[in-house]
């Protein structure tokens, strides 16, 4: 999982540098269509303790510019 969260963070790093020199908004979607799977990691107290959340795409419709994902919260009790 590690090496697709580095993938993606590289392809988004690299259509945002180059969308940037078009002067284009970068499509998101192009990264909703090729990552079904997500994570998400964040420290909102700053505690240095991270929150994280894993999701999976269940629905995505290109034309409409729609997607959907189910999202898996950690149990903070490891229960």
């Amino acid at each position: 999982m590690q090496i697709e969260c580095l993938v993606a963070i590289a392809f988004a790093t690299a259509s945002l540098a180059q969308s940037q020199e078009d002067n284009d908004v970068p499509d998101s979607f192009v990264l909703f269509e090729h990552f079904p799977e997500v994570v998400a990691i964040s420290d909102s107290d700053n505690d240095t303790i991270f929150e994280c959340m894993a999701g999976k795409r269940i629905s995505f419709d290109k034309e409409n510019k729609r997607v959907k994902f189910m999202w898996f919260f950690n149990d903070p009790t490891n229960n």
